[in-house]
């Protein structure tokens, strides 16, 4: 994931703002879902692709 155990226990405690690229780090080595832990970000990673998936 490219952070340090601190900063993932600052992510898991809220001291630090989950982003959208984090979470996804998180989903994928978790495997779970987004929308369990955060379903602002997961309404936001749905569209943004949406955006992107209209781009083409």
């Amino acid at each position: 994931m490219g952070v340090s155990a601190p900063t993932v226990g600052s992510f898991l405690n809220g001291r630090r703002p989950l982003t959208a690229a984090i979470a996804l780090a998180f989903q994928a080595l978790t495997g779970i879902p987004v929308r369990s832990f955060s379903p602002r970000l997961a309404d936001e990673i749905e569209e943004s692709r949406a955006v992107g998936d209209a781009a083409w």
